[in-house]
């Protein structure tokens, strides 16, 4: 990848830890999309992280009200 062609793979290298090395070559709607596509799989991932907290607060809950004495 570090020896690629920045001018010819643009749209490679906007996905790549080193987008800026891309952005005189590649055109703007590439550059948007990218950028919606890299803060969607965010999105996702905060969403999935946030489910799988939450279930492992329920169980963890579910735990200490099962062993409380009564």
């Amino acid at each position: 990848m570090l020896f690629a062609d920045h001018s010819k793979y643009s749209t490679v290298w906007l996905f790549s830890t080193f987008p800026w090395v891309s952005l005189e070559y590649a055109s703007t709607p590439t550059i948007v999309m990218a950028w919606l596509g890299e803060f969607s799989v965010l999105v996702l991932l905060n969403l999935h992280l946030t489910k799988q907290v939450r279930l492992a607060g329920e169980s963890a809950t579910k735990a200490l009200l099962s062993h409380s004495p009564e």
